[in-house]
């Protein structure tokens, strides 16, 4: 996991490395609905991640256009309307 971090934070992808093993057959029977479930639940947390991004983009919309006041000044935020 650390190496994983330290290649991304050097811009390399560790993941290229792998590679999906070849003529494996076809899934157990009695592994499908698990298969299944799995993938719903990726789905699910993918769903959850792009509206969490989604989310923080527009967060980060709002900060960005706020303008700059020049240095000199206080500045103040009102948080409670």
């Amino acid at each position: 996991m650390f190496e994983e971090d330290l290649a991304r934070a050097n811009g390399a992808d560790p993941s290229s490395d792998w590679v999906a093993p070849a003529n494996l057959g076809p899934l157990p029977a009695d592994l499908i609905d698990r298969a299944t479930r799995l993938l719903s639940a990726q789905r699910e947390r993918m769903a959850a991640l792009d509206s969490s991004r989604r989310s923080a983009g527009r967060h980060l919309a709002a900060v960005r256009s706020i303008a700059t006041p020049p240095t000199d000044q206080s500045v103040y935020l009102d948080v409670t309307g």
